[in-house]
């Protein structure tokens, strides 16, 4: 929908610049495993910060995660994101399986595409200086 409208005719397209939106579709959950830390890690400084939370439940459907990430904290999730090699992701991808059961090469690829794109996201507000605010839900 057109931004910042309450009402309006979906188009199904992305009316929100690239630069400003980085839509992760099912794939949030696979980023927020992978890039879960050890129980020894700091979670602040870690690009788990850019993909933790989950919807709450409620009666009549979900209240969202929001969650606002300040343009001092991109460099580090940024960082984090670059250190992560396809060693760690298919280790990760032999002990994570999605809930939809895909096949196994297109889920990889899936999760492949989408932490590129979330790279991308994070290297242009880095290299701006901006922050952002992220929402599941």
């Amino acid at each position: 929908m057109t931004p910042h409208t309450a009402v309006g005719i979906a188009t199904f397209q992305q009316t929100t610049p690239e630069r400003d939106l980085l839509y992760l579709d099912k794939a949030w959950s696979a980023l927020q495993a992978l890039t879960l830390p050890a129980a020894d890690e700091p979670r602040g400084t870690t690009a788990y910060r850019m993909f933790e939370g989950s919807v709450t439940p409620t009666e009549y459907g979900w209240e969202p995660w929001i969650r606002t990430i300040l343009p001092d904290e991109v460099a580090g999730i940024r960082d984090d994101l670059r250190s992560i090699d396809d060693d760690r992701v298919l280790a990760w991808a032999r002990t994570w399986r999605h809930p939809y059961e895909g096949d196994e090469d297109e889920e990889l690829s899936y999760v492949r595409q989408f932490l590129d794109r979330a790279r991308e996201f994070v290297e242009r507000l880095a290299r701006d200086g901006r922050g952002m605010v992220y929402m599941i839900g």
